[in-house]
């Protein structure tokens, strides 16, 4: 078959033994134009044309984001994703220019976290029983003599128990020593003894 400007073959030889048919014009390719658009299915055999193409582009563009965009060949470039550093968690940013690499990236950064949250769970863990032990904190014990410490690493010269409630009681206080330069608390039993005495020799010195 030919036309003013092109010969249409079914194969290159000219012949019907083929069910490939070729455009040429002077030996080179032509440009078919006027194509309606052509069903696009699973089963179809329809030769689609240009707009469709770019059609396809255009969607694939939109689907992938990240700025990317249609091609006038029908090609789609390529998206860039901002993504933070995943092996830093340090606010540092960078790009993946596919999918693939922005879905590692993103795989890789929880993954990080992952592994951060399940440290902090280790560590808040360790403190609590540290905190229980005795050995962290402004109240602590030592583990071979038992003795408590309050805020031994610290300044400050007042203890004030009092609570919204009001002021609090003191309990289970040992008998402090009673001497020149002792600084142990004293007990209400250490009190009442002494006020016992007191009553007694006034008795006897009266």
């Amino acid at each position: 078959m030919t036309s003013g400007k092109a010969a249409f073959y079914l194969n290159s030889s000219g012949s019907m033994a083929s069910n490939v048919m070729t455009a040429t014009a002077s030996g080179s390719n032509v440009l078919l134009s006027g194509l309606a658009a052509g069903e696009v299915s699973s089963t179809s055999l329809d030769a689609v044309n240009g707009s469709q193409l770019f059609g396809l582009a255009s969607s694939t563009a939109s689907a992938l984001g990240g700025g990317a965009s249609a091609n006038a060949d029908g090609s789609v470039s390529a998206p860039s994703y901002a993504l933070t550093n995943a092996n830093s968690i340090n606010g540092t940013t960078g790009a993946a220019n596919n999918v693939g690499s922005a879905f590692q990236t993103v795989d890789n950064a929880l993954g990080k976290l992952n592994t951060a949250v399940a440290q902090n769970t280790t560590d808040i863990a360790n403190m609590s029983t540290q905190i229980n032990n005795g050995t962290i904190g402004l109240v602590q014990q030592d583990a071979t003599t038992r003795n408590i410490t309050v805020a031994k690493n610290t300044d400050g010269t007042t203890v004030d128990m009092t609570g919204t409630a009001g002021t609090r009681t003191v309990t289970g206080v040992t008998a402090g020593q009673l001497n020149a330069t002792s600084t142990d608390a004293v007990n209400g039993s250490q009190l009442y003894a002494t006020n016992q005495n007191v009553a007694q020799n006034t008795t006897d010195i009266a």
